[in-house]
């Protein structure tokens, strides 16, 4: 299995640094479509995808983990860190559906 990488131009390419193929995108219509892709290619496991995109597909991406188990959606911050502050419980109701 393969990770790809989904976000602006510098983090698709600090990701190839490292081996990981990825797409830059610039909108949310391409990283829609680029996340569309992905999931159609049985030869990836993981999409890591910038949260400053993720944030506005959140409808997209929580359709895909309700109904698909691989690939692996995981979002990650941008250069300028998270949008908001994180709360711990609700990433994990939110990555395995039990409030705690």
């Amino acid at each position: 299995m393969q990770a790809f990488v989904i976000g602006d131009r510098d983090m698709v390419i600090g990701f190839q640094l490292v081996g990981v193929r990825g797409v830059a995108v610039s909108s949310v219509d391409e990283a829609r479509r680029a996340l569309s892709k992905a999931v159609e290619n049985m030869e990836i496991g993981i999409v890591i995808i910038s949260e400053e995109f993720s944030t506005r597909m959140r409808d997209k991406i929580d359709e895909l983990r309700l109904s698909r188990t691989i690939p692996l959606i995981v979002e990650i911050p941008g250069r300028l860190g998270p949008s908001k502050a994180i709360d711990v419980s609700d990433v994990v109701r939110r990555a395995i559906g039990v409030k705690v």
